[in-house]
Formats: C-alpha cells, sequence, structure tokens
C-alpha cells in the first residue's frame, strides 16, 4: 500500500496481519527460515520471489484507515458496502458490494486455501462462502483471477471447483 497515493483502507484483520509483515526481514535466509517453520508458504514464497527482482525492496505497510465490522461508502451516486465474509481462500477476506449497479467484487475469495491446504478447499467453508454470497443481489461477479461473471456464469464456474476440488 505505500505505492498509492492518498489514504489507505484495510479490515482490522488484515491489518494486524500487515502489522505482523510489515517487521519481517527481506532476505533470502530469512525468507526461506519463514518457510521453513511455516510461517510462509510456498505459493507466496515462489510469487514474490517472481515479482521482486530484489525483494529487499519489499515494504510493507498498515493501513490508514481501520474498520471493524462491516463498512459502507458513500461515493456519491454509488454505495459500496464492504463485507467480511467467511470464505474457503483467508481468515481475513472481504467483498465489497456496488448497491446501485448490483456488482459484486469478490477477489480470491472464492479461491483456495495456501497457508494450510496447498491451495485446496475446506468444502464447509467454500459452501457456507456460497451461500452467504449468493444472499446478495448481484448481478455482476467479479473474481480476482478471471473475467466477470452473471450469475449463471458464476454457478458454472463454482461447479467447475466443486467438480474439479471438492
Amino acid at each position: 500500500m505505500h505505492a498509492f497515493k492518498g489514504k489507505t483502507i484495510a479490515h482490522k484483520k488484515t491489518n494486524d496481519i500487515l502489522s505482523q509483515v510489515s517487521t519481517w526481514e527481506w532476505t533470502k535466509d530469512a525468507m526461506m527460515e519463514r518457510l521453513r517453520t511455516g510461517e510462509e508458504c510456498q505459493f507466496c514464497h515462489h510469487h514474490i520471489l517472481i515479482e521482486y527482482d530484489d525483494i529487499s525492496e519489499m515494504k510493507v505497510v498498515t493501513a490508514d484507515i481501520v474498520y471493524d465490522n462491516t463498512l459502507s461508502l458513500d461515493l456519491g451516486n454509488l454505495t459500496v458496502h464492504v463485507v467480511p465474509i467467511d470464505n474457503p481462500h483467508s481468515d481475513d477476506g472481504v467483498v465489497l458490494f456496488v448497491e446501485e449497479e448490483k456488482v459484486l467484487f469478490a477477489g480470491d475469495a472464492d479461491s483456495g486455501e495456501y497457508y494450510k491446504l496447498d491451495g485446496g478447499y475446506d468444502s464447509d467453508r467454500f459452501y457456507h462462502y456460497v451461500k452467504t454470497v449468493d444472499q446478495f443481489p448481484y448481478e455482476t461477479y467479479i473474481h480476482g483471477h478471471v473475467g466477470p461473471f452473471n450469475r449463471e456464469e458464476t454457478q458454472r464456474f463454482r461447479q467447475t471447483i466443486i467438480d474439479e476440488e471438492l
């Protein structure tokens, strides 16, 4: 978040994680030790090394604005609801619902869990997430790594997860 101009926002759970990670040393030895102890997962370790030519440039900062529970933002003609949600990907996930546009930004919320399950899925958490998120009156679902879906396409996408992962 240090690269953004202006204020940054994070849920308290996420900010607590950022606070912890901001104390980490960014050297190959320190990263290998975190990987060895399980403090970091192989997936993140690998992708950090791909993303950063010089890992000493890593800079993790906490948010300027921290919220707990839900947050609603009035952007003039748009209302964005930021809602913490139990999900199969992480313990600190949120979804953003743009009320007037009926768009739900899910990010990685319906993706696998890399710290405990090496990218796999906890079926209880997945089905709970689906049941909860489908209570939003969204017409467009924005995933973090694939194109936007309408409701029907979202159901087909989830079915592939069920067929391949659960």
